[in-house]
C-alpha cells in the first residue's frame, strides 16, 4: 500500500509539474508618435490574441505624442488625450517614458498621465517635489497567471550644454534629473530574483539596450524603443532578446515566452505587419473618425504649387516664413526640428504644417554679428556629426571643412554680396535651437509671441501659392 500511494504522489507531481508550462504574450508598440490610424487594428489584434491566450500583457516603449496634429493639437479634449483614449480602451498595462512625452509641456503632461489607465515607468528620472508631475516608479510587478513578471525602465539622455536630459526641449524638462539609463537598470537586476520573467521596458536606442544586454545576462527579454528600428524577430545580444517594433504604428511586437517550472525555457519574436490585418474593432474606428473629423486641422490654408521633397526644401519653407513674417535679415532652423519629408502639390491643411513641426517652439529673435552667426553654424555641424543642419532664409553658406572638421564658413547675402562683418543683423530661430544649441551672442534673445507653426501657416495664408526653393548649404570637403 505504501508502494502505491508513493508512485501515485509521483504521479500526481510529474502531471502537476507539466501543468506549469505556460506562455506569455507580449504585444508591444513603439516610437507611436501620435499615429492613431490603425489603432482599430490594433484592438481587434490585441482582442484575437486574449481569445486565444489570454496571457496577454500590452507593453509601449515610449514617444506617444509628437507627430499627428489630430493628437497633438486637440483643443476639445486636450493635447495628446485622443492616444491615451485610445490606448486605455485596448487596454496597454504600462508604458515607458519617451522623450518626447515632454513636447507639450509639464502641465498638459501631467494631465495626460492622470488620464492615463496605465502606468507610466521610469528608473533615471527623479522629479523635484515642486513639480505636478509626480516620482515614477522605476519598476513594476505583474503576476499573470500565476508568472511573476518584473519590469524595469528607462528613458534616453544626451548631453545638452552640459546637463544631461532626453532629446526634448530643455525648459520642458526643468525641475527634473536624469542619468545614465545603463546604470539605473543595472542597480535593479535583484529584481530577477523575485521574478519568473524579467524584461527592461527602454526607451534608450537599440545601442544602449545593446550595453544593458552586456551587463545585465538576467534580463530574458529589451523591449525598445526610441531608434524605430525595424527588428523582424529580435536580436540576441548576451543571451538577452531585444525586440523593437519600428515606428508609426506600422507593426505591434509580438514576444512569445514559454515559462517551464517557473523558468523562461523559450523566447520567440516577431511582427505583426498592420498593413495586412484586415479585421478592425468598430467601436475603435468610429472614435478615431471621431477625432479626425471634429480637428480643427482640417483647415485648408493654401496650395502647394509643386511638389516639396526633402528636408532642405521644407526647411527653407519655415526659414522663409520667418524671415516674411518676422520682418528680420535672415532665418536659421534646424533639420531634427523637420519632422516629415514630403508635402506633395495641392490643396495644403494647417494639419500638414503641423505635422511638418510639431513642437510649439516660439520664434526667438537675436541681433547677432557675422561671427556670431558663423559660431552657430559651426557648433550645429559639430553638433550633428559633421553634417549641414541649419536649413536658412535671407542668405546662402558654405562650410568649408578638412577631415570633417570645419575650417572656414562663407556667408552671402540673398543677392551674392558679402555680409557686413560689423553689423549686427537680425537673425530667427525657434526657442529650441535658441536653448539647446551652443553659439556666440552679446546681445539677449527676444521671444516672440508666436510659435514656428503659427508662422508658416501666417505665412502661407498670405502667399496663397507655395513652391520649393533652391537649397542655401553647402559642405565642401578639402
Amino acid at each position: 500500500m505504501l508502494k502505491k500511494l508513493t508512485l501515485w504522489t509521483i504521479l500526481f507531481c510529474f502531471v502537476a509539474c507539466q501543468e506549469q508550462d505556460k506562455q506569455i504574450v507580449i504585444l508591444s508598440t513603439n516610437d507611436m508618435h501620435a499615429h492613431i490610424d490603425d489603432y482599430a487594428k490594433v484592438a481587434a489584434y490585441v482582442e484575437q490574441e486574449k481569445q486565444k491566450n489570454p496571457n496577454v500583457l500590452v507593453l509601449s516603449a515610449g514617444d506617444l505624442f509628437s507627430g499627428n496634429p489630430i493628437v497633438d493639437y486637440c483643443p476639445k479634449y486636450g493635447n495628446g488625450f485622443p492616444i491615451i483614449d485610445l490606448m486605455n480602451r485596448i487596454g496597454y498595462h504600462f508604458t515607458v517614458f519617451g522623450n518626447h512625452e515632454f513636447d507639450y509641456g509639464q502641465q498638459i503632461l501631467c494631465d495626460r498621465i492622470a488620464q492615463a489607465e496605465f502606468p507610466f515607468l521610469c528608473a533615471n528620472m527623479t522629479v523635484s517635489d515642486s513639480l505636478c508631475i509626480k516620482q515614477p516608479e522605476p519598476s513594476a510587478m505583474i503576476e499573470i497567471d500565476g508568472v511573476k513578471i518584473g519590469i524595469i525602465s528607462a528613458v534616453q539622455i544626451e548631453n545638452v550644454n552640459g546637463r544631461l536630459i532626453p532629446a526634448t526641449h530643455p525648459d520642458k524638462v526643468k525641475g527634473i534629473t536624469f542619468t545614465d539609463p545603463v546604470e539605473a537598470l543595472y542597480r535593479l537586476r535583484e529584481m530577477r530574483n523575485k521574478c519568473n520573467v524579467f524584461i527592461a521596458l527602454t526607451h534608450t536606442g537599440l545601442d544602449t539596450d545593446k550595453q544593458v544586454a552586456e551587463r545585465m545576462p538576467e534580463l530574458d527579454l529589451i523591449v525598445g524603443g526610441h531608434t524605430h528600428t525595424k527588428l523582424d524577430t529580435g536580436i540576441i545580444v548576451n543571451n538577452v532578446l531585444i525586440t523593437q517594433a519600428n515606428e508609426y504604428l506600422k507593426y505591434i511586437g509580438k514576444t512569445t515566452i514559454t515559462v517551464k517550472n517557473g523558468k523562461v525555457v523559450e523566447r520567440k519574436n516577431e511582427l505583426i505587419n498592420l498593413a495586412k490585418l484586415s479585421d478592425e474593432d468598430e467601436s475603435i474606428k468610429a472614435l478615431i473618425t471621431k477625432y479626425r473629423d471634429e480637428s480643427p486641422m482640417n483647415e485648408i490654408i493654401g496650395e502647394v504649387g509643386k511638389q516639396f521633397d526633402g528636408k532642405e526644401a521644407l526647411g527653407n519653407l519655415m526659414t522663409d516664413a520667418i524671415v516674411n513674417v518676422h520682418q528680420t535679415d535672415f532665418a536659421f532652423q534646424n533639420a531634427g526640428g523637420v519632422r516629415i519629408g514630403r508635402i506633395e502639390k495641392g490643396e495644403l491643411t494647417m494639419g500638414k504644417i503641423y505635422e511638418l513641426d510639431p513642437f510649439n517652439n516660439r520664434i526667438v529673435i537675436i541681433e547677432m554679428k557675422p561671427n556670431e552667426i558663423r559660431s552657430l553654424i559651426k557648433n550645429s555641424h559639430k553638433r550633428k556629426n559633421r553634417r549641414a543642419d541649419l536649413f536658412v532664409s535671407g542668405m546662402t553658406y558654405k562650410i568649408f571643412t578638412k577631415d570633417g572638421e570645419a575650417e572656414r564658413i562663407e556667408m552671402k547675402m540673398a543677392n551674392g554680396k558679402p555680409l557686413n562683418e560689423n553689423k549686427y543683423y537680425r537673425v530667427g530661430i525657434n526657442d529650441y535651437l535658441a536653448s539647446a544649441y551652443t553659439y556666440d551672442h552679446e546681445k539677449a534673445p527676444q521671444i516672440t509671441n508666436k510659435t514656428s507653426e503659427e508662422t508658416t501657416v501666417e505665412y502661407i495664408r498670405n502667399k496663397k501659392q507655395i513652391v520649393p526653393q533652391h537649397p542655401r548649404t553647402e559642405i565642401i570637403e578639402k
